[in-house]
């Protein structure tokens, strides 16, 4: 009988080589950048389209919530799909379905084309987190180099959300959304084009007999489940505040070009954030790091409320360190809890809950913002979060349960 050698070796000569371990990072934080910047500019477009369409704040948050949510829904389906077409054909694939969608908007003539192709493009989006971070974090396992590797393709994630969504905001000052949507969806497609070109073929991932030993480590935990839900509650506050923070700020006084700077000001608070965060984690401990950026944003939250514009505008930086830097710790004590062979299948659970929770914020939120104001919405939203601080702790029981094994 003939052997698939594909399934056996091809990973370990090309994948964790230095070289190979290059171009993995390069790759996910190619990826990375891109698929936030293309998910996190909606939230500059957002304003634009409730104008030239006429949509309620229910229809914002459902606009919102139907590109993370075919995000959330599709991305286990996608790690599963991964081990029968390959990472790399469906990592390619999806970014350029991304880049489509982006296409596809510049045409639409009305909110129900816009749902579809906002749809699409969730759905192009929903490959990249499992199979980009597994991509990283196998590449650098056993290196002693997987959460600094997971750190910097954290950060170029937040590159990508500082950068495009601050030009769009620039760029609609002198051309037309539609116009600036399409340059959006010819750069998911050169996106593809360049993870085609970088990503060796035929990877797989390498498992080794301690590795396949460790597999009792992985799946239900306690600790697991709550880490999860924590992700899912800071992903959806986080979410559900870059959502109507523009209309926050629009009530305020901002101009489109004022709230393409300010979410920029935002995201590259975010992109310092994983970096203090991953920091601070060191010192004291990933655990009590949530703790603390978690009871920061939601008194931030409640501070961005009462601040006239020009202040919450030099406030937002450090808003975005608070509000962005959770994720990155979060994401880094995946590999803590999942062995190599389960790693991409725990990735997709990790962020199917928090782009699921992601999904829903927005929605919830848009209802209460219709019913009572955005400013009630908000206050909402911070309380929501507190529910994370007992999940950190059963995180932690987790933890120390694992390492006694």
């Amino acid at each position: 009988m003939r052997q698939d050698l594909s399934l056996e070796q091809p990973v370990g000569d090309v994948l964790t080589s230095k070289s190979g371990r290059r171009k993995a990072l390069i790759a996910g934080s190619l990826a990375h950048a891109v698929h936030d910047g293309l998910t996190d500019v909606i939230y500059v477009l957002l304003p634009v389209w409730q104008f030239a369409f006429g949509m309620s704040f229910a229809q914002v948050g459902i606009l919102r919530g139907a590109y993370a949510g075919m995000m959330a829904g599709f991305q286990l389906l996608a790690s599963r799909g991964a081990r029968r077409w390959g990472h790399k054909k469906l990592l390619v694939r999806g970014t350029a379905l991304a880049g489509i969608a982006y296409l596809m908007a510049a045409q639409a003539n009305g909110v129900s084309v816009l749902l579809l192709a906002l749809l699409i493009g969730g759905l192009g989006a929903s490959t990249q987190h499992p199979l980009a971070s597994s991509l990283v974090s196998n590449a650098y396992d056993g290196s002693g180099q997987i959460k600094q590797a997971l750190a910097t393709y954290n950060f170029a994630g937040d590159i990508g959300k500082a950068l495009i969504p601050g030009i769009t905001g620039l760029s609609l000052i002198y051309i037309s959304w539609e116009i600036h949507a399409t340059f959006l969806g010819l750069m998911g497609i050169a996106a593809a084009i360049g993870l085609y070109l970088l990503i060796p073929s035929g990877l797989v991932n390498k498992v080794s007999a301690k590795q396949g030993k460790q597999g009792d480590k992985t799946g239900t935990s306690a600790g697991l489940v709550a880490l999860i839900a924590t992700g899912s509650l800071d992903s959806g506050v986080r979410m559900g505040f870059l959502t109507f923070l523009p209309f926050l700020l629009q009530a305020k006084g901002a101009g489109t070009q004022h709230i393409g700077f300010a979410l920029t000001l935002l995201f590259f608070g975010g992109a310092l954030g994983k970096l203090f965060c991953g920091y601070l984690g060191a010192r004291i401990g990933p655990v009590l790091t949530v703790i603390c950026t978690e009871v920061l944003t939601v008194l931030l939250i409640f501070i961005s409320i009462m601040l006239p514009l020009t202040l919450l505008t030099l406030m937002l930086p450090v808003i975005g360190i608070v509000l962005n830097g959770t994720s990155s710790v979060l994401a880094g004590l995946i590999p803590d809890f999942a062995p190599v062979q389960h790693r991409d299948r725990v990735f997709a659970w990790f962020y199917t809950g928090t782009v699921g929770g992601g999904a829903l914020a927005p929605v919830l939120i848009g209802a209460i913002s219709d019913t009572v104001g955005v400013t009630q919405g908000l206050v909402t939203l911070a309380c929501l979060l507190l529910l994370a601080l007992p999940l950190s702790l059963i995180t932690y029981n987790g933890m120390r349960g694992l390492a006694h094994r």
